[in-house]
């Protein structure tokens, strides 16, 4: 599977701020949540987007992003779009005024809101900073290819 990920940064005017296009890891726990999801396993699909503020470089060993957003500006479940035939799909959110507020460094897709059993988080990247103000909006998009 080929992933890349992207950040676009936009005020309250939708005039866009920054943009990033970053490379991801697939982390271990990853394996196992693709291997559950082809093996009906009854795993939670990875549809959950999580955003931090760690710059810290993706390991394989991994199991969450090393610096999460908590709260209201937790895991959120992304849009899912997909072509009929295509190897390909995307999952995308934006978080608006008041979500992912500060330095944004790092996202990831899992497959649950929260932690605990059956919890997974399929990759994880990290990117140049992007500092979100209260009243700015980020989207954040994945491109899975297989």
């Amino acid at each position: 599977m080929v992933r890349r990920g992207r950040v676009e940064l936009y005020d309250e005017k939708l005039t866009i701020k920054a943009f990033r296009e970053f490379g991801n890891l697939k982390l271990n726990a990853g394996n196992d949540l693709i291997a559950a999801q082809l093996g009906g396993a009854g795993t939670p699909r990875p549809t959950f987007i999580a955003v931090g503020t760690s710059a810290v470089a993706p390991a394989a060993a991994q199991t969450a992003l090393q610096g999460e957003f908590t709260g209201v500006a937790r895991r959120t479940i992304g849009s899912f779009t997909h072509t009929t035939g295509q190897g390909s799909h995307q999952l995308f959110k934006t978080g608006g005024p008041g979500t992912w507020t500060g330095t944004v460094q790092e996202s990831g897709m899992a497959n649950k809101q929260g932690a605990g059993t059956l919890a997974s988080f399929l990759n994880r990247g990290t990117f140049g900073a992007v500092t979100k103000a209260a009243s700015d909006s980020l989207k954040v998009a994945w491109y899975v290819s297989y």
